[in-house]
């Protein structure tokens, strides 16, 4: 492969491996090489278990990492991983919305991997107690059909925290940043098992988890704007904004907000910020690890949504 100008990691130009920051963060102060030499089973999955001992790395069951290489039957498949570990960096790094920490790491042909550090491993080594939304609503695929996942709405996700969190609030302002996030950089897989409660002390003082499997959805095929078949709320489409834009615009997510019973100036400020972040945006696709013709495609796609959530039909948003 290409000699590296920018850490795999963080994105930052000018390193040719992993960067100091990353280093600790993602794998725990232990210096590891960006290349993986593992040979991986034929079975079919793109998702694996590692495990880091001693600087080296192997597949184990109960490995601190998942490693998720290009998935099968899914177009443009090959760009997934670096799709992935951008969109998960531009959240964590320009949003300030906390995340699971990853990387990319690149198979003996090149190929980049994405690898994320599990935030359910304690440092004992114990797990964390975790139930995702599809839990926590008691949805199955055995009495709610193939689409379980995608039942609710967002606003009945914030009435399970609702229901399930001691420090509600936090976490629905946390669920909100994560909702308005995935609407911009068009994530359509943002569903119920991509959102959990973490427990790590036990006793029953949960959290929300840190937002993981963040993608850009609409490179690899056709998504609708929201992925939960409730849309933001019920009856959201009602609402004079979306019944005159014919689409969510900053209106409806302050709404929602305000649906939520989040704090006015809070969620405005947020909104603000995903707005006129443009620049920082701008930047970090361009030292992503996807090719130039994803790296266009994905910028054109953040900018569509970007003038959708701009658009306000109240005049709420002035800028």
């Amino acid at each position: 492969m290409n000699k590296l100008n920018v850490c795999p990691g963080t994105l930052k130009p000018g390193f040719e491996t992993y960067s100091p920051r990353c280093i600790r963060e993602v794998f725990n102060g232990s210096v590891i090489d960006h290349l993986l030499h593992i040979d991986f089973p034929e079975t079919g999955s793109d998702t694996f278990l590692l495990k880091l001992h001693r600087r080296k790395i192997s597949l184990s069951s109960d490995g601190q990492y998942i490693l998720k290489i290009a998935p099968r039957d899914m177009i443009n498949a090959e760009q997934y991983p670096a799709n992935m570990h951008l969109t998960m960096q531009l959240a964590s790094q320009v949003f300030d919305i906390p995340t699971a920490r990853s990387a990319l790491i690149f198979l003996e042909d090149g190929t980049p991997a994405y690898v994320t550090r599990r935030f359910d491993i304690k440092k004992d080594g114990s797990t964390c107690k975790v139930d995702d939304f599809a839990s926590l609503a008691r949805l199955t695929e055995a009495n709610t059909g193939a689409h379980y996942r995608y039942q609710l709405s967002y606003f009945d996700m914030s009435q399970l925290i609702d229901k399930y969190f001691p420090a509600a609030i936090l976490a629905k302002e946390q669920l909100f940043r994560m909702v308005v996030f995935n609407y911009l950089f068009s994530n359509g897989d943002a569903h119920l098992e991509n959102f959990s409660r973490i427990d790590c002390e036990g006793n029953g003082d949960g959290q929300l988890a840190p937002a993981y499997n963040l993608v850009n959805t609409a490179l690899h095929g056709d998504d609708g704007d929201l992925a939960l078949l409730g849309g933001l709320y019920e009856r959201d489409f009602e609402k004079l904004s979306f019944k005159t834009l014919g689409y969510y615009g900053y209106d409806d997510f302050f709404q929602f907000g305000m649906k939520m019973g989040l704090v006015s100036f809070r969620v405005k400020r947020f909104m603000d910020q995903l707005l006129g972040s443009k620049e920082e945006v701008a930047g970090m696709i361009s030292r992503s690890f996807l090719s130039d013709d994803m790296k266009t495609d994905y910028y054109r796609l953040y900018e569509a949504r970007h003038a959708k959530l701009a658009s306000s039909f109240s005049g709420l948003n002035k800028g």
